[in-house]
């Protein structure tokens, strides 16, 4: 059954979040976003949310600020999380440049799918509807053809 993941996004900084959560819905990727500022509250509202009884994907958006030295906080965190939750979830980072994204700690994520420079637009959204599992549909909306 295809439906639209289940999508996260994680940034402390409003305007950001505002731009990514706008361009998530209007290009059809997601009805609706769960924002949080940190990873631990994510994770947490994930193990108690009805969603895990379903086969919803997860798309987790993890804002990472290059000059923050707590970067790598939302792996480490994830990595604790039990690996039934784990296997479900796809990563994306928004950046501020990929460099960050060649960091070794991210790419041995393997949840970690994708890297794309903030802000999060259109074109990175359908880049990423193609790597992510077969059970991600294909569609777009009406306004959109």
């Amino acid at each position: 059954m295809n439906t639209k993941p289940l999508a996260l996004l994680l940034s402390e900084r409003e305007i950001d979040c505002k731009i990514d959560r706008r361009n998530i819905i209007e290009s059809g990727f997601a009805d609706e976003i769960n924002t949080f500022s940190n990873c631990q509250d994510a994770f947490e509202f994930l193990l108690s949310s009805a969603v895990m009884d379903t086969d919803c994907p997860i798309v987790i958006f993890v804002d990472v600020k290059k000059t923050d030295e707590n970067k790598h906080a939302c792996i480490d965190d994830f990595q604790q999380i039990p690996l039934w939750v784990r296997d479900r979830i796809s990563i994306v980072l928004l950046v501020d440049e990929l460099r960050v994204f060649l960091d070794s700690r991210f790419r041995s994520c393997k949840s970690v799918v994708a890297s794309f420079i903030k802000p999060l637009i259109r074109s990175n959204l359908d880049q990423l509807r193609r790597l992510l599992p077969d059970t991600m549909p294909v569609y777009s909306r009406v306004s959109d053809l």
